[in-house]
């Protein structure tokens, strides 16, 4: 397994802590957001891995995630989530209002965990393929 899927599924083991705690805070709200971020991260630098050993050459998060789902990575019931946990990670980032926080918070708990969920179980599935399947 690659340092950054092994980084991913610790990322998504403390996500699943922060999301279990009462949120009691803002900071507790916070730490949320951020573990999101990181998670997501993590995330799709692991899928960037994943595809490049398979011999895709795309890079950075949005090209990535695309092969990704060329390559059955990602499966296409999840596309969609995924796309928004793109624009919900740049939001974090370079936009937070505290007023749609609560709501984002929701939203990685119902909708983001699950696919990021799928995909530590697709990884965890191919890590045991050696030979793995190759672009033609």
């Amino acid at each position: 397994m690659s340092a950054n899927k092994e980084k991913f599924v610790q990322a998504l083991k403390t996500l699943h802590e922060y999301l279990d705690s009462p949120i009691r805070e803002p900071r507790d709200v916070a730490g949320i957001l951020q573990g999101f971020a990181f998670t997501f991260e993590l995330a799709w630098r692991a899928v960037q891995d994943d595809i490049a050993a398979k011999g895709y050459a795309q890079r950075g998060p949005r090209p990535s995630l695309q092969a990704g789902l060329e390559a059955g990575l990602i499966p296409v019931h999840d596309a969609e989530v995924w796309a928004e946990m793109v624009e919900s990670r740049n939001l974090v980032a370079h936009a937070y209002r505290p007023e749609w926080a609560i709501t984002l918070v929701e939203k990685i708990r119902v909708q983001f965990l699950p696919a990021l969920e799928n995909l530590k179980q697709k990884l965890s599935d191919q890590a045991g393929d050696s030979a793995g399947a190759t672009v033609p």
